[in-house]
């Protein structure tokens, strides 16, 4: 007994739409900026304690004003947050005065990403000059291996690390009061 071709066809193609109905259902309900975190429960570790691995995250990144290596075993004590923002994202300008208003409650370490722009150290200075500086250190990224070591795919990007020295949470996008209040402050006041 030979099948018919256009039945088998019709079939093949509704298993496909069932698929991705399925797929596009699941979605719903979910914010397309929001994306599970790589970093969550990873600690911000000393140079000196080894090789990261799925656990640890550790650096050594040039200061963006002189360029001098520091090491992540030199950021402040925990709690603080690291926040990824370079001069040329358009988002990172609109959060930037919440930032300098936030640096009187906890210390904010400032990762400078350039993204290929080659004026990006000038410009950064620049911009931190003009419109004021709300890190306690501000470190760049040039090749982006922090930035790719943290999961980050745009900027800014702020992480919460945790009086254990782990990443407690990460948002993507402008930092701002109501963000601040919901998302971060619950964690740090356990």
């Amino acid at each position: 007994m030979r099948k018919n071709p256009t039945i088998l066809l019709a079939v093949c193609l509704f298993a496909v739409f069932s698929g991705l109905l399925c797929l596009f259902v699941a979605a719903l309900g979910r914010h397309p900026s929001v994306l599970d975190s790589v970093v969550v429960g990873r600690e911000i570790t000393s140079v000196a304690a080894g090789t990261p691995d799925d656990t640890r995250i550790s650096f050594i990144l040039p200061r963006l004003d002189d360029g001098r290596l520091v090491g992540s075993d030199e950021l402040p004590p925990p709690p603080y947050l690291l926040n990824i923002w370079g001069s040329w994202c358009d988002a990172c300008h609109v959060e930037h005065s919440y930032l300098i208003q936030l640096q009187k409650r906890i210390p904010i370490i400032g990762i400078n990403w350039p993204a290929g722009n080659r004026d990006e150290r000038e410009n950064a200075l620049a911009f931190l000059a003009a419109k004021g500086d709300p890190y306690t250190l501000v470190l760049t990224d040039p090749r982006a291996r922090l930035i790719i070591d943290l999961g980050v795919y745009g900027a800014p990007e702020t992480f919460l690390v945790g009086a254990d020295g782990k990443i407690l949470i990460r948002h993507a996008g402008a930092l701002g009061p109501r963000v601040w209040e919901k998302k971060f402050v619950p964690l740090i006041v356990h």
